[in-house]
């Protein structure tokens, strides 16, 4: 498998590697190594924790799509936490060779590596510094290390029926509250938006035209972003190790005539 440069790999080593920053010269890699398509200067790679051979090293891909952490996750051990600290803690849980499960740490927040959580000791940040974040919960600290990014909450998606959830998955990103479920996203009309003083989920009606209701209207298009879901991922089907459009697939086998 080839690689783009810059693209994020996992390394596998052994375990008292995980965490750390992993340099790697392709100048001094053998064919193995070299197939990633990486070429001069040094290269920082994410680790996972798993076996080095000491003749080569190998690499595999790493998936982008990591957990996100919302508001309603934040229950259990980690209720009082900042998003941003849990967020932290599952790709460390990651890192060393877990599922990202936040489940994990709202039942215990300590939790090492060996039941689903990770060794502080064996992050890029030490076991001082996780001591202090999850267990004395001073966030001051982590915050000295990781500054707040702003995040622009003033924004709205339009319904879509069909990806209405995901939606209110994306206001959730941003902070935002769906109380009891109350929004689905799904009504083509209406436009989503966080509340700026609650941060609640809410709507307005586009057909709406008079009164409030079209001030409002006004002032949210003139105040806020629109913004637009990504475009869907098409499903894909593997065939003698090529991969194909799994709807185009299945239009060339309906052009197919059935053998008698």
């Amino acid at each position: 498998m080839e690689y783009k440069i810059g693209q994020k790999v996992r390394i596998k080593s052994k375990d008292w590697f995980a965490g750390h920053e992993f340099r790697i010269n392709p100048d001094y890699c053998d064919k193995e190594a070299s197939i990633t398509g990486l070429k001069g200067g040094w290269y920082s790679l994410d680790i996972e924790p798993k076996e080095i051979y000491y003749d080569r090293i190998c690499f595999e891909p790493m998936d982008d799509e990591i957990y996100k952490v919302t508001e309603k996750d934040l229950v259990g051990q980690i209720k009082d936490f900042p998003i941003e600290v849990v967020q932290k803690m599952i790709e460390r849980q990651v890192e060393q060779g877990n599922e990202d499960d936040v489940t994990v740490f709202q039942t215990d927040r300590l939790e090492y590596r060996g039941h689903g959580g990770f060794d502080w000791g064996k992050t890029r940040e030490g076991d001082s510094f996780w001591c202090n974040v999850i267990d004395l919960k001073n966030f001051d600290v982590f915050f000295e290390k990781y500054p707040k990014k702003e995040i622009d909450t003033h924004v709205y998606y339009r319904g879509n029926s069909e990806r209405g959830d995901e939606i209110i998955s994306e206001l959730e990103k941003l902070g935002g509250t769906n109380n009891y479920g109350g929004y689905n996203g799904k009504c083509d009309d209406n436009l989503y938006f966080l509340d700026p003083i609650s941060k609640q989920i809410r709507r307005i009606n586009t057909d709406t035209y008079v009164g409030q209701g079209d001030l409002m209207l006004d002032l949210l298009k003139s105040f806020y972003t629109e913004k637009f879901l990504p475009e869907p991922k098409p499903e894909t089907i593997e065939i003698d190790g090529k991969t194909y459009d799994k709807s185009e697939v299945l239009d060339k086998i309906k052009e197919l005539k059935e053998i008698e």
